[in-house]
C-alpha cells in the first residue's frame, strides 16, 4: 500500500463470527510485556526462523493475539465492515474468510483505540514472534543497524488481533497408532489412579463403516463430553468408548491445572512413558477442523490407529491466567 492501512479480517462459520485486526505491533510492546506468551519456545526453531528471515529475506506470519476489544473498538470495526466490501473474500476450511482494508482516517482511529488495551495475549505464533524479535536483536548488534533506522517497517511485528468475545477454542486431540505393549482392560486398570472411568453405550462403528447415513450429530452429541477435565477415551481394535474423568488436579498452578497439562503428565509420560509429545512417533494430533468426532474415529479405524483421546478445549480465561504468570 502506498499508505499506511489497517484491515479487518472476518471468518464466518454457520451461527459463529470471528472478527480481528491486521496491523503492525511495535517490538517494544512486545519486549515490554504487553503481548503475553503462554508457551516455551524451541530454540532451534527459534534460530531457524532468524535464518531463513536475515539470509533468504522470507518472513514466516502473523503472530495471532486476542484481547478484550472496548466498545468503542468495537463498534468502529462493526461499522467499518458495514461501510466497505471486501477487499478479498474467498472460502475455504468450511468458512468464508473475508478481508477489508480499512481508510487511513480510520486506520488511525483503530490503531489509538488498540493502543489502549491494557494488554494481548499470543495465541499462536510463538516461535514466529521470537524468532522476529531475535531478528531486530542482530540487526541492532550489526552493522546492518541502520536498516532498523531507515525503515521502520523492521520496528514493528505484523499481527492479527481478534477479539476475544468472538473467540472459540477448539479441540485438539490426541492419536495413539499404537498402545506401546499394553492392553486396553490393563491399560485402564493402571490410568485408574489419575482418572474415573465409565463405559459408554456407542453404536459399533466396525459394523457400520460404509452404510453410515445420519449418524454423525447424535453420535457426537452423546459421546463427546461437555466441560472440564472429563475426556473420552476411544479404544479402536474393541470399537468401546469411556469416559474418563480425572481425579485431579492435584495442584494449585495455573498451567499444571490444565486438560492437557493433566494429560501429558499423567497418561503419556507416567504411564506410556513419553517424554515429549511434540517429537514422539507414537502421538498425533487431530484439531477440530479436521472434522466431527464421529468422522476422526472412523479415520482411525481406517488407519488402523489403537486409541483416540477426545480433549476438553482450554477456555479463554485458562489462557489468560497462564500467560499472566509471566513464565515464558
Amino acid at each position: 500500500n502506498k499508505q499506511p492501512s489497517i484491515y479487518v479480517y472476518v471468518i464466518e462459520w454457520p451461527g459463529w463470527k470471528q472478527v480481528g485486526i491486521i496491523g503492525q505491533i511495535s517490538v517494544e510492546d512486545w519486549k515490554n510485556g504487553k503481548c503475553k506468551p503462554n508457551e516455551n519456545v524451541l530454540l532451534k526453531n527459534v534460530e531457524e526462523i532468524v535464518k531463513s528471515t536475515i539470509i533468504q529475506k522470507i518472513y514466516t506470519g502473523f503472530p495471532v493475539l486476542f484481547g478484550d476489544f472496548h466498545a468503542d473498538l468495537s463498534k468502529h470495526v462493526d461499522e467499518a465492515i458495514a461501510k466497505h466490501k471486501p477487499f478479498i473474500s474467498l472460502e475455504f476450511d468450511n468458512a468464508r474468510h473475508s478481508l477489508y482494508r480499512l481508510l487511513e482516517a480510520e486506520s488511525g482511529e483503530v490503531s489509538t483505540l488498540l493502543k489502549n488495551l491494557n494488554c494481548l495475549y499470543l495465541a499462536d505464533g510463538h516461535h514466529r514472534s521470537r524468532g522476529y524479535l531475535e531478528v531486530v536483536e542482530v540487526l541492532n548488534q550489526s552493522k546492518d543497524k541502520l536498516t532498523l533506522e531507515s525503515n521502520p517497517d523492521w520496528c514493528s511485528i505484523p499481527s492479527m488481533v481478534f477479539n476475544t468475545k468472538c473467540l472459540q477454542v477448539l479441540r485438539f486431540n490426541r492419536v495413539l497408532p499404537s498402545l506401546l505393549g499394553w492392553e486396553e482392560d490393563d491399560l485402564i486398570k493402571r490410568l485408574s489412579d489419575y482418572f474415573d472411568f465409565s463405559q459408554k453405550e456407542a453404536p459399533k462403528l466396525r459394523e457400520l463403516l460404509g452404510s453410515i447415513t445420519d449418524l454423525e450429530m447424535s453420535f457426537d452429541k452423546m459421546l463427546v463430553p461437555a466441560g472440564k477435565g472429563t475426556f473420552a477415551f476411544y479404544f479402536c481394535k474393541s470399537d468401546r468408548w469411556f469416559w474418563a474423568k480425572s481425579k485431579g488436579p492435584f495442584t494449585s498452578n495455573p498451567m499444571e491445572k490444565l486438560d492437557a497439562h493433566y494429560l501429558s503428565t499423567y497418561f503419556f509420560t507416567q504411564t506410556l512413558g513419553i517424554e515429549d509429545l511434540s517429537r514422539s512417533e507414537y502421538v498425533k494430533y487431530m484439531p477440530e477442523t479436521s472434522g466431527s468426532t464421529f468422522a476422526q474415529a472412523v479415520h482411525c479405524i481406517e488407519e488402523d490407529m489403537s486409541m483416540l483421546i477426545v480433549c476438553p478445549p482450554a477456555t479463554i480465561e485458562d489462557i489468560k491466567e497462564v500467560s499472566d504468570l509471566g513464565l515464558f
